[in-house]
């Protein structure tokens, strides 16, 4: 009773006196051994002052009884083990342990001393390792004491003695089914650190800085406390969900840290062999940027298959307007059967410049006209008069391809970054992106340009600005045969935008893109050593600063390659627009990549059409035409194509990819439950849980606010009845539901209940959570599998089994967690999902606020049916 005491007494922020030194027995203290190498005597002393006098935390010390012992491996553990459990007379609450960074670490194989020899010996091979710890773990279990037993922390390259990272990965995962087998607590130091390294560990050591010490104890403790942690301080943040917005930038930043070389590969004197190594990581980057931009699409990048090769170039030539110097035809450019797309394109005078003509694209940025709007007139015409063909064409929801106007006019029902916001949102479902369905259509036109006997396929470019300019950069990074590329108002780093507007409409937030260290120069290191110019504004709202920085390491690899010249950046006075110095800038750069000229640009503001004029569609929409289909309707019917193969499998995969915090590891994925219509996982052993107050805790991926209401009858020890976990709710003001009987935890996950965002995104598309959600995106980690995760960790730290409780749209992440691992639930549940299916979500009156919580490629898998249905 008295230990029982003192912890109740920690949970409540004091604790009771006791003497320095009592007989453990008698000892109200919670007794911790802490036993590991050099990192956990680093961490040590963080652990012993965060627990507090309430705590006992011992390790083994040298015989001077002053300075820690390094409990080195698995060999020494074996021989040492008796003495360790005997100091200060044993009867420990809690071993934290763990073995394996001497374990692998290299040795000579005659002196056993340590080597840099990477042929040499490992200190214990991986099955004396695992038998070693296994004889360890035999011993501890006949303590009476919870066991929890930490990963090896990462190892950098250069260390001595020679040890190698991916040893660390496989002695984990020999230790893991190990633990797992033997029911033992884990403590992922390795995942917890990972993306921190370079903030926490030094340069070519396996230790850490001070900094980082803190952290790895600050997570030992959380681990030790299990379901009476607090995050300490939480409280004194008056918008926690503040801390969760921190804590995606900084693992936004941590991806990226080392995404682009600062130098080109100076390490390779001879220019030939640099050469093959850029391009080599430029080939590998162009398949990343592929598989990003649409990763179950399959031909995003390359030539399409069937109907769509006899469809490559095809279009229909509506008129023509003959202005002086240059002519403009209207055209209708096919996409996919049944949607085509609205285009000018500007020809040079035959006359002055004789065929065949150097072609550009010129994808428009976010306006209501589209190719229409002035700026993107003079930059078709000031190409052509100039001596390169130029086609402008309208991208999806912009110009006459809106793709759900409005009956009486030409107007959308959403505004351009909005509706793209939407049908991103959708399209993931599928496997699609934004960015992916505007590479197409792209394409698509480059086959026009490309077939077109008055222009030379050879001599194509690309050039555009805002959305164009995200076009342009994301359409040269795969399509080889743009040569050069003027991208404009976009080119800055996912790190600036993070710190400054943050992340912006869906055709720039790639699925995974930060994950595979994939930034905004990353287009242009795709296609190392094309031309390509970045065009600036001084003044504009994307960061100047990551603009520089961004083309000061684009360059260094251009000049390691020697094209130092083929990298070039232009500035121009005022914000976000495409003006003259800009438009001026672009045709002379095209003009001498595209056609080895050297031009001076003869600029005018006249406008070359009138609205009238540039209309290419009878009534000004081309979803008002004979046949035409949305984007909608697309999206719809390839959903209905995945439901039917999704009903033929025999035995089908639920398996959900990037629902759950990316995997750092093979063990934390359950791949196959054959024949089974639910979902399940091997869940991650977080160490994280709730106390009878409201407050705080983290687990490695953002801020969880919990609130416990103990109804448990004064006269029995434990609850009659199974507690209930209701999520998403508010956990300071929820209202107990009427059915629960017993305990009930409120738990508010990562952007709901008390953590819910008050701000929004910019475009305002996706509701509170459109910020995390597109951080989720960048990352590669679903908002909603980072919800469902700390869902599961809760439960997991509880006694019993909880009845799940949601309604809204914390329902979908207490479904999925019903459904992930129905080992922690009641069979018995009250989730009220807020639609049906993830084909409600479809259309363009969408339920927005939803869309920011997604599952990549999640109807290739399963619907939301299938998780509440148990065998």
């Amino acid at each position: 009773m008295l230990r029982c005491a003192t912890f109740l007494c920690a949970w409540l922020g004091f604790s009771l006196a006791t003497a320095q030194e009592p007989d453990p027995a008698q000892d109200a203290r919670v007794r911790i051994l802490l036993l590991g190498d050099s990192i956990s005597m680093g961490y040590h002393n963080t652990v012993a002052e965060m627990l507090g006098d309430a705590y006992h935390v011992v390790r083994p010390t040298r015989p001077n009884g002053k300075n820690f012992e390094n409990c080195e491996g698995t060999t020494k553990g074996v021989q040492e083990l008796e003495r360790w459990l005997a100091l200060e007379g044993g009867n420990w609450d809690v071993i934290h342990f763990n073995f394996g960074l001497h374990d692998l670490k290299r040795v000579h194989p005659e002196t056993r001393r340590n080597s840099t020899d990477p042929s040499h010996p490992r200190q214990a091979e991986l099955d004396t390792y695992i038998e070693q710890l296994t004889r360890i773990v035999d011993r501890l279990q006949q303590e009476n004491a919870r066991l929890i037993f930490a990963t090896t922390t990462p190892v950098p390259e250069g260390v001595r003695p020679y040890r190698e990272n991916t040893d660390v990965v496989k002695y984990n995962f020999a230790a893991f089914e190990l633990m797992w087998v033997r029911g033992i607590e884990m403590n992922d130091l390795y995942s917890k650190v990972l993306l921190s390294l370079d903030e926490y560990q030094r340069p070519k050591d396996v230790h850490f800085t001070p900094e980082g010490s803190a952290f790895l104890g600050r997570c030992v403790v959380q681990s030790v406390l299990g379901k009476n942690a607090l995050l300490l301080n939480a409280h004194a943040e008056e918008e926690p969900w503040k801390l969760n917005r921190e804590s995606f930038i900084r693992k936004l930043e941590n991806a990226l840290e080392n995404g682009m070389p600062t130098e080109g590969n100076e390490g390779i004197e001879d220019r030939e062999r640099r050469q093959i190594a850029i391009d080599r990581q430029a080939a590998m980057t162009r398949r990343l940027l592929k598989q990003a931009l649409a990763p179950a699409w399959g031909r995003i990048g390359e030539r399409g298959e069937g109907d769509l090769v006899a469809m490559a170039g095809a279009a229909e030539k509506v008129r023509t307007l003959q202005r002086e110097g240059y002519s403009i035809e209207h055209l209708l450019i096919d996409s996919r059967p049944g949607m085509r797309i609205p285009a000018h394109l500007y020809l040079p005078d035959p006359e002055k410049f004789p065929p065949p003509w150097a072609g550009v694209l010129v994808p428009c940025g976010h306006t209501y006209e589209g190719k229409s709007a002035h700026d993107y007139q003079r930059g078709g015409m000031h190409l052509a008069r100039h001596g390169m063909a130029a086609l402008v064409y309208d991208p999806l929801d912009q110009g006459e391809r809106i793709q759900a106007p409005k009956d009486d006019d030409s107007r959308q029902q959403h505004w351009g970054t909005t509706s793209h916001n939407i049908v991103g949102g959708q399209s993931r479902l599928l496997g699609w992106s934004q960015g992916g369905l505007e590479a197409w259509d792209g394409m698509r036109c480059v086959d026009y340009l490309a077939g077109r006997p008055d222009i030379d396929a050879e001599r194509l470019g690309i050039c555009g600005q805002s959305g164009g300019g995200t076009q342009t950069a994301q359409l040269f990074a795969i399509d080889e045969r743009l040569k050069a590329a003027a991208p404009a108002c976009y080119i800055t780093s996912l790190g600036a935008l993070a710190r400054t507007i943050g992340p912006q409409d869906d055709e720039q937030n790639l699925d995974g893109q930060a994950r595979h260290q994939l930034d905004h120069g990353s287009y242009l290191l795709a296609r190392t050593p094309a031309p390509f110019l970045i065009c600036a504004a001084q003044d504009d709202f994307f960061s100047i600063e990551g603009t520089r920085e961004t083309f000061r390491r684009v360059r260094a690899v251009y000049e390691a390659y020697g094209a130092a010249d083929h990298a070039q950046l232009v500035v121009a006075e005022g914000g976000h627009q495409w003006g003259e110095v800009l438009v001026s800038a672009t045709v002379a750069f095209l003009a001498k990549h595209l056609d080895d000229r050297e031009i001076e640009v003869e600029w005018s503001n006249e406008v070359p059409m009138s609205p009238e004029e540039a209309r290419v569609t009878p009534r000004g929409q081309v979803v008002w035409m004979e046949g035409e289909r949305t984007i909608y309707d697309f999206i719809r019917e390839h959903a209905q194509q995945l439901k039917l193969g999704r009903d033929e499998r025999s035995g089908r995969s639920a398996f959900v990819p990037e629902l759950m915090d990316g995997p750092m590891y093979e063990w934390e994925w359950s791949q196959v439950r054959r024949g089974s219509s639910s979902l399940r996982l091997v869940r991650r052993f977080a160490e994280m849980g709730a106390t009878r107050t409201t407050s705080l805790w983290m687990d490695d991926a953002a801020l969880v606010l919990m609130h416990g209401e103990d109804r448990r009858d004064e006269n029995e020890e434990s609850d009659p009845a199974p507690a209930w976990m209701l999520i998403g709710a508010g956990a300071s003001t929820a209202a107990r539901p009427a059915a629960a009987p017993g305990t009930v935890y409120f738990v508010d996950p990562v952007c709901s209940g008390d953590l819910t965002p008050t701000d929004r995104a910019w475009y305002g598309s996706f509701g509170p959570a459109g910020t995390d959600g597109a951080y989720g995106v960048l990352l590669g980690r679903s908002l909603l599998g980072r919800q469902v995760a700390q869902i599961l960790a809760f439960a997991a730290q509880q006694p019993g089994k909880e009845t799940l409780a949601a309604t809204g749209l914390p329902a979908l992440a207490a479904a999925h967690a019903y459904a992930l691992a129905p080992e922690l639930f009641t069979a018995e549940h009250a989730i009220e999902l807020p639609f049906a299916s993830w084909e409600d979500l479809f259309g363009y009156g969408a339920y927005r606020d939803a869309l920011a919580f997604v599952v990549p490629e999640a109807l290739l898998w399963y619907d939301l049916s299938d998780l509440l249905v148990r065998e």
